[in-house]
C-alpha cells in the first residue's frame, strides 16, 4: 500500500475512532479470540506435538498479543485467545512461554472460527 492510498483511507477519521491494537489495512481484519481457530505450528522447542494439548502460551502477532490456550483433537491444532486480537487467515505468529527457550514455536492461522 502506498502513502497516497493510506492518506485517502484515513482522511476524515478522528483519533477517537481508533483503538489500541487496530490495524491499518486495505481490508477489514476482524479481532478473533472467543472462538477456536485452526493453526499450523512449526519449529517446536524440543516438545512433541501431543504435548501441546492444554498449554497456555502467549500468542504474538505484530504489536498485538494475547494468552492462548492450545488444544489438539483428531481434526488438528486449535487456539483460543483470552482477549481478541486482529488475526486473519494466513497471518504468522509466535508462541512465547515463560521458561527458556522463550520463543516456543512459530505458526500460521489456517482457518478462523473452526469449532
Amino acid at each position: 500500500m502506498n502513502t497516497r492510498c493510506l492518506c485517502k483511507i484515513i482522511k476524515g477519521i478522528g483519533y477517537e475512532e481508533f483503538e489500541k491494537g487496530d490495524v491499518l489495512a486495505e481490508q477489514q481484519i476482524k479481532k478473533i479470540g472467543e472462538s477456536d481457530f485452526d493453526i499450523a505450528i512449526s519449529d517446536y522447542a524440543g516438545i512433541k506435538v501431543d504435548e501441546l494439548n492444554g498449554m497456555r502460551l502467549l500468542l504474538v502477532r505484530n504489536f498485538s498479543f494475547a494468552e492462548a490456550e492450545i488444544s489438539q483433537t483428531g481434526r488438528g491444532i486449535f487456539a483460543r485467545l483470552k482477549e481478541p486480537i486482529p488475526l486473519a487467515n494466513g497471518d504468522q505468529f509466535l508462541l512465547i512461554r515463560e521458561k527458556y527457550p522463550r520463543i516456543f514455536a512459530k505458526g500460521i492461522v489456517t482457518k478462523q472460527g473452526s469449532q
